[in-house]
């Protein structure tokens, strides 16, 4: 049974294939009285290239900056509403290292623009951009691949779904037919999956963007308030320190006391029998 309906799918498909080329074999000249006439051969339309663009970003500025300038940066994503939406974000800050990272998806047509009111929050606050670079991807030959082997599939699923609906054929041919639309219907659902992707990396350029703590920057109140920041920290370290030698010392406090109190009343002892 299952050698016949495999059989069966392939001769369906088959008679399918040989139907559509038989269609395409029709002549293309045009005849007109006695005289052919070749066809009129247009210009194929220009093909737009489709360019995903990544845009990366390193600012360093003050170590007590860097939180409140990515809150900025955020609340510009939020004001471009759908057209930007946060990816990922992270913090890290203690009295040794201070940084953070973050990516954000902005709509393409206003990227270059978005970019540039990054740098000047940045500046703003007394940051610089030491570095900043645009990488492009061309996903046209993928998109137009996708695309074309989306509208093959559909029409073969169309004439496999005519088979269907109508009953031509035996029993096994019908069941064959219904495979093989499945399995059509699968690869449709795949295509559309990978060329919406294709599509939203091109509509939604991708932000990487990385502070750094520079404490030097901005003059001398920057160190000042770079420790002011971090003061809290810096209080707690010290004060955890001093616990940690209390606990080292203190088991042998007493014995020590209870040593140095017996010799000095030893020597008071002897000194006082001795007279």
């Amino acid at each position: 049974m299952n050698k016949s309906m495999h059989c069966g799918k392939w001769i369906i498909v088959a008679a399918l294939i040989l139907t559509g080329c038989s269609k395409a074999e029709k002549s293309t000249t045009v005849t007109k009285g006695d005289v052919q006439t070749a066809p009129r051969v247009t210009a194929p339309p220009q093909v737009v290239e489709q360019i995903a663009y990544t845009y990366s970003f390193d600012f360093k500025l003050p170590t007590a900056r860097i939180v409140a300038v990515q809150a900025q940066h955020v609340a510009l994503c939020d004001r471009l509403g759908v057209r930007c939406r946060l990816v990922s974000m992270d913090q890290a800050n203690d009295t040794r290292n201070s940084g953070a990272s973050m990516e954000i998806a902005v709509d393409a047509n206003v990227a270059r623009p978005f970019g540039n009111m990054l740098v000047s929050a940045v500046e703003h606050e007394g940051g610089v951009a030491t570095g900043r670079s645009i990488e492009g991807e061309n996903l046209s030959k993928q998109i137009v691949d996708v695309e074309a082997k989306l509208q093959g599939r559909q029409a073969l699923a169309n004439r496999l779904l005519d088979i269907v609906k109508t009953h031509q054929g035996g029993i096994a041919d019908l069941i064959a037919a219904e495979k093989a639309l499945a399995d059509v219907q699968q690869e449709i659902d795949t295509a559309k999956a990978e060329l919406a992707a294709a599509r939203g990396r091109v509509a939604m350029s991708t932000f990487k963007i990385s502070y750094a703590a520079s404490p030097s920057l901005g003059g001398l109140s920057a160190p000042i308030a770079d420790a002011s920041a971090n003061f809290g920290s810096i209080v707690g370290t010290s004060f955890a320190a001093l616990l940690v030698i209390l606990a080292a010392v203190l088991p042998w406090l007493v014995p020590t006391g209870l040593i140095i109190f017996g010799v000095r009343w030893w020597k008071r002892r002897r000194n006082n029998s001795e007279q």
